[in-house]
């Protein structure tokens, strides 16, 4: 099956060099409005598909006071091994079994 060129010129299913995943901060909304004294919520959340750390700006603009960031970093390591698995089969048969995971460099 051929893939169906598209329209800008690239190949069906290729990403730009270092695009292959999603970026790794994500918020509710893009714009907020906030009027003086008052108090909103963003919702946000941190999904990373790659380890190391991670940076989101949060960017406040105000006509009188200017703009403002606030920079978000988030770190990803790679999760503890796993120590014990315990396994049961049937009714009568059980049995542990022990396995000791070492993280490998990517």
């Amino acid at each position: 099956m051929q893939k169906k060129p598209r329209q800008d010129g690239k190949e069906a299913g290729s990403t730009p060099k270092g695009k292959a995943f999603p970026k790794p901060f994500g918020i509710d909304r893009q714009r907020i409005r906030i009027k003086a004294n008052a108090e909103e919520t963003l919702k946000g959340a941190f999904l990373p598909f790659t380890l190391g750390q991670h940076t989101c700006s949060v960017i406040f603009e105000d006509a009188s006071c200017g703009k403002f960031v606030y920079e978000i970093t988030g770190d990803t390591t790679l999760p503890q091994p796993f120590n014990k698995f315990k396994f049961q089969v049937g009714s009568d048969l059980r049995f542990d079994y022990w396995a000791k995971a070492t993280p490998k460099s990517l």
